[in-house]
């Protein structure tokens, strides 16, 4: 059995806050951005990383790490925050069995693919 290694670490993801259980309830995580329309806004996110640094790198709070800053972000703590991206697989990888695996703690997450072609 061959392994492949696909890195999708970088800033090529997207994140979106959620109130806790709302996003899977309304089924948040099968609806791409772009069929959101202006319900919600997704800012960029870099992985690997922190909820803080990309709420501060989008301009949402000021820099978590300076000064009582911290204190003025508490408000993330009571959103779940949803990271998506997309990236291709290779045609030799069509209908075969997949896992993806990950470095970096998670607390909670879901994958859901869709390894359907578009045509």
């Amino acid at each position: 059995m061959t392994r492949i290694t696909q890195d999708l670490s970088g800033h090529l993801w997207q994140m979106e806050k959620m109130r806790v259980g709302e996003g899977e309830r309304e089924g948040f995580h099968k609806l791409p951005p772009e069929l959101q329309g202006a319900t919600y806004s997704w800012n960029y996110a870099t992985v690997p990383g922190d909820v803080y640094t990309d709420l501060q790198r989008a301009g949402e709070i000021e820099d978590p790490y300076y000064g009582r800053n911290m204190h003025k972000a508490k408000w993330a703590q009571e959103y779940e925050w949803w990271y998506m991206t997309k990236f291709n697989v290779s045609e030799t990888m069509m209908g075969k069995k997949s896992s993806l695996t990950s470095k970096v703690l998670i607390i909670a997450a879901r994958l859901d693919r869709d390894c359907s072609r578009q045509k």
